[in-house]
């Protein structure tokens, strides 16, 4: 039984409207952030597993594995992606064990934005914010091409 995905894409165009110009280091909300790679893993999930079903599971890092396997995505933009939903849950639970309420880079410490590059893998706190902006611009080029620019061309749904 193929799933209609139309409510799906319905429904991420009112959150995508919601969400706004979220800041810099909100991790979770802003554009190509993880809120955008956990939906590319179920959109596709739900897409593809009509045909696919060995593209299910529950954790998105495999579900792009999955993905590539079956030659949904290509292996180079699924290891992109798995590596992202990787670099996102680092940063995210270092901030959450350091600090409270939004993290503002302006009041960090020498030590926290350390911490911060080490998590995410970079050599110094420049260097990670220049692999936010990337990531979150990669995976929000993906998320366009499969969802948003798909979504854009459906007719409008009648009530």
């Amino acid at each position: 039984m193929k799933i209609n995905t139309t409510d799906k894409f319905n429904s991420q165009l009112k959150i995508d409207a919601g969400k706004g110009n979220n800041p810099h280091w909100a991790i979770k909300m802003r554009r190509g952030g993880l809120v955008d790679l956990e939906f590319i893993a179920q959109y596709l999930q739900l897409a593809h597993a009509h045909t696919h079903p060995e593209i299910l599971s529950p954790t998105t890092r495999e579900v792009f594995k999955n993905l590539s396997s079956a030659g949904i995505l290509e292996a180079e933009e699924a290891t992109f992606l798995a590596n992202a939903g990787s670099f996102w849950l680092a940063l995210q639970a270092m901030l959450r064990l350091t600090t409270e309420g939004p993290f503002d880079p302006a009041n960090a410490s020498t030590d926290l934005r350390r911490m911060l590059a080490r998590a995410g893998q970079c050599d110094d706190f420049d260097a990670l914010q220049a692999k936010l902006d990337e990531t979150a611009g990669r995976i929000k080029a993906i998320y366009d091409r499969l969802i948003t620019e798909p979504a854009e061309k459906l007719p409008p749904r009648s009530e």
